[in-house]
């Protein structure tokens, strides 16, 4: 038996179903490889507004993964507490590894060894 409140029209009757549910909460959305300021020639972010960027969308946490660096971290770290974001504390390390083929003529060609990045969170 159909349920008489509703639009008999199967549009209608989709979007009335469609706006009778219960609205489902996003699922949070954490940047887990955020550069700031303090990664040279890759970010160009300050801190607050990496921050300010989180608050602005809601975000319950986000991360700062600067290249080679903690020299920002602490900065970050009180600057999301003091907003409300839980502040992640990440670094991209650089990693040359020797002994692979053909390292001679990349280093030769290159200027130096093959980096690998490699996040550590």
């Amino acid at each position: 038996m159909a349920d008489e409140r509703l639009p008999r029209d199967p549009l209608l009757r989709e979007a009335a179903v469609k706006d009778a549910r219960p609205e489902t909460p996003a699922r949070p959305f954490i940047h887990l490889r955020v550069h700031s300021a303090y990664s040279l020639l890759e970010g160009a972010l300050q801190l607050g507004a990496i921050v300010g960027h989180a608050v602005k969308d809601e975000c319950p946490a986000i991360a700062v993964t600067d290249t080679n660096n903690l020299f920002g971290a602490l900065e970050f770290a009180q600057k999301a507490v003091k907003d409300g974001i839980q502040p992640i504390i990440g670094c991209q390390i650089d990693l040359a590894f020797s002994g692979e083929a053909g390292d001679a003529q990349r280093d030769r060609r290159r200027q130096g060894p093959e980096m690998h990045p490699i996040v550590l969170i």
